[in-house]
């Protein structure tokens, strides 16, 4: 009588647990017939910014493809809260999406590329641009940006990690002087300042300094020292402040 109890509450748990199991893989496989509700694309820029997608179904099954310089590379999969598929709703409603340019322009290439898709209709629209654009459709962005971000991502298929380049870090640590952040004068044609100093020294910029509405930018590490660098941009009439950014 022992031996069947005990047999029997095995079977038991090992039926559990292989229902818990089913239960999970099905739900991560919903993405693939649910419909695209909302979307977001980061792409490549001239640093290190992280370039993935995302989409949202309509079942509220997310699907994260990360390709450089994100925690996760490869395809993964979650479930959404009904809760936060209710914000996203609230969110996108209030926003009067439809109403927002398909493209703000911007003259700087070395910018990253972020499109923000929502499938108002029968059809997904994209909301494309980079520096310049409505505070409605950054708050947008951040939404999705914090589901990203957020843990419970299941993953799908993996990619192999990519080597990271060695920052040039100061004698005390706490710099990396392969990196500055530097403000403009006012008045400034910030494009063409770039397109000038990328020819000259391999300016690019790695993302924009939103507290200081200033740059985070790298030059050619190879053709020029710290030092170097730092005595041009110290002397150049357009630039009101510039310092090497934090070691990470």
């Amino acid at each position: 009588m022992k031996y069947s109890i005990s047999h029997l509450f095995l079977s038991i748990l090992v039926i559990s647990l292989l229902g818990a199991c089913k239960t999970k893989q099905s739900a991560v496989n919903q993405s693939l017939s649910g419909e695209p509700l909302y979307y977001l694309s980061k792409g490549a820029c001239f640093g290190k910014c992280p370039v993935y997608t995302m989409t949202i179904h309509n079942d509220g099954i997310a699907e994260f493809k990360g390709a450089k310089f994100t925690k996760l590379l490869g395809t993964y999969r979650k479930s959404i809260t009904k809760d936060q598929m209710a914000e996203l709703d609230r969110l996108f409603t209030a926003s009067d999406f439809l109403s927002f340019q398909t493209n703000y322009e911007s003259l700087l290439p070395d910018l990253q590329l972020v499109k923000v898709g929502y499938a108002a209709s029968d059809s997904m629209t994209l909301v494309i641009g980079k520096e310049d654009r409505p505070a409605e459709l950054m708050t947008l962005q951040y939404a999705l940006e914090n589901i990203v971000n957020e843990d419970g991502w299941e993953l799908i298929e993996a990619l192999p990690m990519m080597g990271e380049e060695e920052p040039i870090v100061s004698h005390d640590g706490k710099y990396d002087k392969s990196k500055l952040i530097i403000k403009h004068k006012p008045g400034t044609a910030v494009p063409q300042w770039f397109n000038e100093m990328r020819e000259s020294y391999g300016l690019r910029i790695v993302d924009k300094v939103a507290e200081t509405n200033g740059w985070l930018v790298t030059y050619r590490t190879a053709d020029h020292t710290p030092e170097e660098i730092m005595k041009v941009l110290e002397s150049d009439e357009a630039i009101s402040t510039v310092e090497f950014a934090k070691a990470n």
